[in-house]
């Protein structure tokens, strides 16, 4: 099998230029790494990089001269399995990987880890030299880092003075937020963040390696859940997605684990350990939709249980909803409606946080909700404002018209606004009384067995049950 890569083969001898250190000396025969092409010259990776003379080198067609080293076993992977070789001709180790490459499933997932690799291809990630398919897999030969993984250094960094580990710790903490930032300017999601895929060099530098769950983030804010557990973030557990703070957050532990020489966070038991990362800060997530997420989150410090909800604060029209929801929370601020703690934008999100209601002993306060509920829309519309919603994010002030848009929950929606595409202060008035008859009852006054049904009923208005309470 042969395949061109990124090696070069030297057709003649270049000895460089007195005084000028950018010109490297090469000799025929010598096969090299280019790391960037540019019009006459080649800039090439030996000892050091220098630019040679691109009419002295010619693609290096690579056969598979490559025998496994006898001391290193394969490291079987979630994405396949890593051999510690060597290229007989260079004398050079490399790291094979073989991943499945079979059906197509698996040829577009291991092809998309090559382009990741070679689009990130950087000084703080470890380079993919060339590929080859070699019977059902593909194999990925990239450059040895004889440091090993973080996880060899764990223990030994315990071995040290306080004063020298914290310093190393600190310089490798560095290096690995450059490789995380390079990532992410790049849109790249790494999604497997841990010691065993954080590589050092044989001078001491680290180097962010494994892209086999490298996500590509450019038209989405956040990926599905992916990766090792250990160093996932609360919030990555409890919603199953992940976005670039998944990354920073992953590094936090492997940090920790690095300074102290154990997880932060680990129990006697795989669920236990999970528990134990999730009850450090979340409670709960409410719900999840167009508008945003809801998650309970409890204060370490005061225990105190608030409400987040997290809307896209981005583009221009994500940010004009946004700013306008908190505005109509101000607005309407109440002893009816739930109190607008305080705003804070975090990544991607404008996190709005709100006072929290528990829930408990609900039955204690229906007699009252009708009165609670009349008295919060009378505000409301006193306020000029069409809630449209018990969630702020679709309220809309109509202070100089009589009807908005028709938006919203469609089976909470009276049959004008479904025909007309309108709705008024009326609309609210509905909304309510629907929602008692569904608290009293336990059924929505006109349920069908589809959503549709439903509507079609609303529009209708067929004769109602007669309920008793």
């Amino acid at each position: 099998m042969t395949e061109k890569g990124e090696l070069y083969e030297v057709t003649a001898d270049f000895s460089g230029k007195v005084g000028d250190p950018q010109f490297l000396p090469v000799s025929k025969g010598d096969i090299i790494h280019v790391l960037k092409k540019e019009t006459g010259w080649f800039i090439v990776e030996k000892k050091v990089n220098g630019k040679v003379p691109q009419k002295i080198l010619r693609p290096y067609t690579l056969t598979l001269p490559l025998t496994k080293t006898k001391a290193n076993s394969p490291q079987q992977g979630m994405m396949g399995k890593t051999y510690l070789v060597r290229h007989n001709k260079l004398n050079t180790l490399f790291v094979m990987k073989r991943v499945d490459y079979l059906d197509d499933h698996e040829k577009k997932f291991a092809l998309e880890e090559v382009e990741q690799m070679r689009r990130l291809s950087s000084q703080y990630t470890v380079r993919l030299i060339w590929t080859f398919p070699r019977d059902t897999d593909l194999c990925l030969i990239q450059e040895f880092c004889s440091g090993g993984d973080l996880r060899n250094s764990i223990a030994e960094l315990q071995k040290i003075s306080e004063e020298e580990r914290l310093n190393h710790v600190w310089e490798l903490f560095a290096q690995i937020i450059l490789a995380l930032n390079h990532l992410h300017s790049h849109n790249v999601l790494h999604r497997d963040i841990k010691p065993a895929n954080i590589f050092i060099m044989e001078d001491g530098t680290a180097r962010l390696g494994d892209f086999g769950l490298a996500k590509d983030l450019k038209d989405t804010y956040n990926a599905t859940m992916a990766g090792t557990k250990f160093y996932m973030a609360p919030e990555v557990l409890l919603q199953k997605t992940m976005g670039f703070n998944a990354d920073v957050y992953a590094v936090g532990i492997v940090i920790c684990e690095l300074l102290t020489g154990k997880h932060l966070f680990l129990m006697d038991t795989e669920f236990a350990t999970i528990a134990n990362i999730i009850e450090d800060e979340f409670v709960d997530e409410l719900s999840s939709g167009a508008f945003g997420r809801i998650i309970v989150m409890k204060l370490k410090i005061t225990g105190q249980i608030y409400v987040i909800k997290r809307v896209p604060y981005v583009r221009s029209n994500a940010k004009q909803a946004a700013d306008n929801e908190v505005a109509m929370l101000k607005s309407a601020h109440s002893k009816y409606t739930l109190s607008l703690i305080e705003t804070f934008p975090h990544d991607l999100d404008l996190c709005i946080v709100m006072e929290y209601c528990s829930g408990e002993k609900f039955e204690i306060y229906v007699p009252n909700f009708k009165r609670n509920l009349a008295s919060t829309l009378t505000r409301h519309h006193t306020s000029r404002l069409k809630t449209r919603k018990c969630d702020f994010g679709l309220t809309l002030s109509i202070a100089d018209k009589s009807y908005a848009t028709f938006v919203g929950s469609k089976v909470y929606s009276p049959p004008e606004a479904h025909i007309e595409k309108k709705m008024t202060k009326e609309s609210d008035i509905w909304a309510a009384g629907i929602i008692i008859i569904e608290i009293i009852t336990g059924v929505h006054p006109f349920e069908g067995k589809m959503q549709q049904e439903t509507i079609d009923n609303i529009i209708t208005v067929p004769k109602l049950k007669t309920f008793s309470w």
